[in-house]
């Protein structure tokens, strides 16, 4: 009687040996499962993140030609700046013409360069309709000569950082070095330009500027023009990551 219990105990055993592996097995399976999500969502975030600061540089660049433009040609010698101006805007148009200077690559008279087809980044602004978008025509060398094209810009991030100088002054050599240019080269920036066509009314206050509406006080208002520039990053890695963001400025009309 004795051993009959003994060998039902030793079956129980073995029965419950095997559940609680399976359980271990379980547990084990669910958690490299969520540290390897834990670690794919680290790595999403980490390239969202690093996009973004190229796009925030691409915003830069659109905004420094803005007010460069406004400001005029710095003198070295002098120190000053000639008088600059505003940039002008395409004619009102329709989809058709819009959709043809997202894509142009006509010759940029000013560089020499080819203008870039920036249809990505301008399709991820889907608030800007199309039929009454008007691009800002780029400042000319020669008005008489050079033809009206749109303020639009794209870059390699790496070339914009002078990425060769940084690695060699960070002391970056070999493989690291080659995987550091490579991850670097990955991105790029996209900005192009518009303007509102009516004046604003806009208030300084201290350091800060804002918008206003209503009449205009004596010195409590101005008159300017509201550019809005709009600036996408990229990474071509794992499939393409596109980051767009906007920015406005307001400039004195004079």
């Amino acid at each position: 009687m004795i051993k009959k219990d003994l060998k039902n105990n030793q079956g129980f055993a073995l029965v419950l040996s095997i559940i609680l592996l399976l359980a271990m097995s379980l547990v084990g399976g669910a958690l490299i499962v969520i540290s390897s999500g834990d670690h794919k969502a680290n790595n999403a975030s980490a390239d969202y993140q690093q996009t973004f600061y190229v796009a925030e540089s691409g915003l830069l660049e659109g905004e420094k030609y803005v007010i460069n433009t406004y400001k005029g040609p710095y003198n070295t010698s002098t120190n000053t700046r000639a008088n600059g101006e505003h940039l002008n805007l395409f004619p009102e148009s329709n989809e058709s013409t819009v959709g043809d200077l997202v894509t142009t690559n006509a010759n940029n008279p000013v560089t020499g360069e080819r203008l870039p087809d920036i249809s990505e980044c301008f399709e991820s602004f889907v608030d800007i309709e199309k039929s009454k978008f008007r691009f800002a025509i780029l400042k000319k060398n020669d008005p008489s000569k050079d033809p009206d094209i749109p303020v639009k810009y794209k870059k390699k991030f790496y070339d914009h950082i002078d990425g060769d100088k940084i690695l060699d002054k960070s002391g970056v050599s070999g493989d690291d070095k080659t995987r550091e240019k490579r991850l670097l080269e990955n991105y790029h920036f996209v900005y192009f330009v518009t303007r509102a066509e009516d004046k604003v009314r806009y208030v300084v206050t201290g350091n800060s500027v804002s918008q206003s509406s209503g009449s205009l006080g004596a010195g409590s208002a101005k008159l300017g023009y509201e550019y809005t520039v709009h600036a996408c990053g990229f990474n071509e890695e794992d499939g393409g990551l596109i980051v767009p963001l906007i920015s406005t400025i307001i400039l004195p009309e004079d």
